[in-house]
């Protein structure tokens, strides 16, 4: 598909010359059709409340494949910050170092449960070598933006990497801003935790967003709210003891 063809696919750009993608990008013509054929389902009674939920799972797997990891490493989640309040309530005690100017679902789900330690921005913007030289034997994890929200700063998570492994701090990732725009390489990365909200570059609407965990990280979530998802298939309705998936 060209950049014109592309072009099509947003109803809305036949009208306006749209500057804000990051922030909320206008709908696109297939995601507004398979919406609209949901709510129009759910109007006449011929949905099938399954099928909803199976969505679920196939996007999970569907992004997994795109980002190039196990489906068993990601979790279905409704926000960039419940991803992060997830981590936040299952690392062993420690400072969380976060830049003090970050997006706040990057920020206060930190601060509201961890001892964090705020890097303040530089000459206006947010720095790698800050953020790395606030690290030490206390850390226990770095949470970071890609590319930060405020200042568009695109951080050099390869350094940051290297920087968290010389302390035996943990990394987690936001590619909110950035995902579906920029390429992103796990395997290069390595990051312990990313996450995404899916309703800017990937197009999605609010409330799809993902949280992928390193294999040797997954015990030790915890999910902020059980509920009869949160235990393993066969999925029961009624009664039983809780078995965390």
């Amino acid at each position: 598909m060209n950049p014109a063809d592309f072009r099509k696919l947003f109803p809305a750009l036949r009208a306006f010359t749209w500057l804000d993608t990051p922030g909320s990008p206008p709908g696109a013509a297939p995601v507004v059709q398979a919406l609209g054929e949901t709510v129009e389902a759910w109007s006449t009674g011929v949905f099938d409340w399954l099928a909803w939920d199976a969505a679920t799972s196939e996007a999970r797997s569907l992004f997994a494949n795109w980002i190039g990891v196990e489906a068993d490493t990601v979790s279905t989640m409704g926000s960039l910050a419940e991803a992060a309040a997830t981590v936040a309530a299952s690392l062993p005690q420690g400072r969380v170092v976060v830049a003090a100017e970050d997006f706040r679902s990057n920020l206060f789900p930190w601060m509201a449960r961890r001892d964090v330690v705020p890097v303040p921005a530089r000459g206006g913007r947010t720095c790698t070598e800050d953020l790395i030289e606030a690290l030490d034997e206390r850390s226990v994890l770095l949470a970071v933006s890609e590319v930060t929200s405020k200042d568009g700063q695109r951080l050099d998570l390869a350094a940051l990497r290297a920087a968290t492994e010389r302390v035996g701090a943990r990394l987690f990732v936001n590619l909110t801003q950035s995902l579906g725009a920029l390429r992103f390489d796990v395997a290069a990365v390595r990051p312990d935790y990313l996450a995404v909200h899916g309703y800017k570059w990937m197009l999605c609407p609010r409330g799809a967003a993902w949280l992928v965990s390193r294999e040797d990280r997954l015990a030790e979530l915890k999910p902020l709210a059980p509920n009869w998802k949160s235990a393993g298939p066969p999925h029961g309705f009624f009664g039983g003891g809780f078995e965390p998936a």
